[in-house]
């Protein structure tokens, strides 16, 4: 049995108090593609620290993109508007 509990916006404000609300409890947090990649994983890390999460990625857009193209991801500048002006 578990609680679905929707992300509010803007989400890094609130994250805080999300995890503050559930202390005690298991918490799991479900993200499309790789999570440390402009993803919750980095905000949720930059919060609780490492030592309190398990990260299961999926590869990015860009390692998709990269692997179509024939590209080393290590190679590529990459350029996001994630959460920035365009």
């Amino acid at each position: 049995p578990g609680e679905r509990v929707a992300w509010p916006s803007p989400l890094r404000p609130a994250v805080r108090g999300l995890i503050e609300r559930h202390a005690g409890r298991r918490v799991t947090v479900l993200a499309s593609g790789d999570p440390m990649f402009f993803g919750i994983g980095r905000t949720l890390t930059e919060v609780l620290g490492t030592g309190r999460l398990r990260v299961l990625p999926h590869p990015s857009s860009v390692s998709y993109a990269c692997a179509r193209l024939g590209w080393a991801v290590e190679e590529t500048e990459v350029l996001s508007l994630v959460g920035r002006p365009a």
